[in-house]
């Protein structure tokens, strides 16, 4: 029985650090609830896609000017246009070329 308990918190220890490590070797850090918060616009400084798999909901994780990380709704009109003006700043960052 005591074998048993054991073996059984050992294998969970295990499986905890799999699921909380990516495949490189750093640690995930996944948003677990959406937040209501919703910065100018201004503000945005990136953002990533947060998709279900090692992590519990999908989400769209936002850097702020701050260096603040929001974890916002993929569905709202808030977050596409976040991600919308982000996608054509660097669209037009990259076209730009000295005169």
């Amino acid at each position: 029985m005591k074998y048993e308990i054991k073996y059984g918190l050992i294998i969970a220890i295990n499986l905890s650090a799999f699921v909380f490590t990516c495949t490189d070797g750093r640690p995930v850090s996944c948003c677990l609830k959406i937040g209501r918060s919703k910065p100018p616009l201004d503000k945005v400084l990136n953002y990533k896609i947060q998709t279900k798999g090692l992590c519990p909901i999908t989400a769209v994780v936002i850097q702020t000017v701050p260096g603040k990380r929001l974890c916002s709704d993929p569905n709202s009109d808030w977050t596409k246009r976040a991600m919308w003006n982000m996608d054509e700043a660097k669209k037009n960052s990259g076209s730009q070329t000295a005169p």
